[in-house]
């Protein structure tokens, strides 16, 4: 729900309502009028004074972020599909790829924002992951907080906890995200985001590695399911042996976004 308030009165003034709820980043003011998404991909000018409609647009996705250069409003979705909308009357049109840098550089992963829960599968058996979000240092990094806990069972006697932090960072030369994750024992990987791939997929691939042999190579696959559930795959492969995977998790929104 949008509600606009009277400052100096702290009362509201106008509530408006989506189909299935807001999802942009927040109200955007362009040209005299607030734009905002929703989860339904509806996109909406509202007059600041009573909330009316004066127009309303529909694009194809979970709409995460609004931005203008002037005349044409570019709309970010969540699977990373970037729109140009010039309203009235032109119809928008979507281009993907990182040749069309989206104006929010962290629209792929901005989703991520918030805590996590969920289980994993896989090569050390069979677990439950928590996991949170956050941009930290001025915004500058998504920084990561993981546990993966796998009791003991009979692929994996003794069990284990598996603790790891990662950042993600904006590397401008490149215009990409660049992850960096440091595990407990020691291990620090670094991965550089793919195109974004059919479906939506997020990827990245490693590109180098601390304390791990060089001939070592892994790569981190996110799907979204939707804006609160996603799917993170995690393979691995030495030489020139094709990646198999060595996790898979299924994690869920529990609290922020």
């Amino acid at each position: 729900m949008l509600n606009a308030v009277q400052a100096s009165l702290g009362s509201s003034r106008w509530t408006r309502r989506a189909e299935r709820g807001w999802s942009s980043s927040g109200p955007f003011l362009w040209k005299g009028m607030v734009v905002v998404g929703g989860e339904a991909g509806e996109l909406q000018a509202l007059r600041p004074e009573d909330g009316a409609v004066v127009w309303n647009r529909h694009v194809d996705g979970v709409v995460r972020g609004v931005g203008s250069d002037g005349d044409l409003l570019f709309i970010g979705t969540l699977k990373g599909t970037l729109f140009a909308v010039r309203p009235p009357g032109e119809r928008a049109t979507a281009a993907k790829g990182p040749t069309q840098a989206p104006l929010d550089p962290w629209s792929p992963v901005r989703f991520l924002v918030g805590e996590w829960a969920g289980e994993s599968e896989g090569q050390p058996g069979k677990g439950t992951v928590k996991r949170s979000y956050r941009f930290v240092l001025g915004d500058r990094f998504l920084y990561e907080q993981n546990i993966s806990t796998y009791p003991p069972q009979p692929k994996n006697e003794k069990g284990e906890v598996h603790e790891h932090w990662s950042f993600f960072s904006r590397d401008r030369a490149r215009r990409t995200l660049v992850l960096r994750q440091f595990h407990q024992e020691g291990f620090v990987n670094q991965y550089v985001m793919l195109p974004l791939a059919a479906g939506g997929k997020l990827a990245f691939e490693s590109e180098s590695f601390e304390n791990v042999p060089a001939t070592w190579k892994a790569r981190e696959t996110y799907e979204v399911i939707s804006p609160d559930e996603f799917i993170e795959t995690f393979e691995l492969s030495q030489g020139e042996k094709p990646c198999e995977v060595y996790s898979r998790a299924r994690l869920k929104r529990v609290r922020g976004r």
